[in-house]
């Protein structure tokens, strides 16, 4: 029997999910869907996603916050089409949105793939 956080990793998902964030290539593809020939940009999703997870409980002021930081960090034009954008910069846009929802445990899965760390 595998455990997460005292809880049964097969079985306990609804506990599970708020506490658990999985980064991998699948979300990549998805988000590299989402943005596929629009306009939409980093800072529509950020904006929907903050808006979500004020929704679940958590404070805007703390997020906004944590947003700000990822940007910085991730070197993230909020503004630039998500069409426009290189694997990289979208494995970065990747990156930011999963690490906006804080979690006790953080799931990686070739993490630095496509990512230009020299960038």
């Amino acid at each position: 029997e595998v455990e997460v956080l005292g809880h049964r990793a097969f079985h306990d998902h609804q506990l599970l999910d708020p506490l658990v964030a999985t980064l991998s290539s699948e979300w990549k593809r998805q988000v590299a869907e989402i943005g596929a020939g629009r306009s939409l940009s980093f800072k529509d999703l950020a904006g929907t996603a903050m808006q979500d997870l004020v929704a679940q409980g958590l404070d805007m002021q703390v997020l906004a916050a944590r947003m700000l930081r990822l940007i910085q960090m991730l070197g993230i034009d909020p503004t630039k089409p998500l069409g426009t954008l290189s694997d990289g910069m979208m494995r970065r846009v990747q990156i930011a949105l999963k690490l906006l929802r804080p979690s006790k445990v953080l799931l990686v899965d070739e993490v630095t793939a496509d990512l230009d760390v020299l960038a």
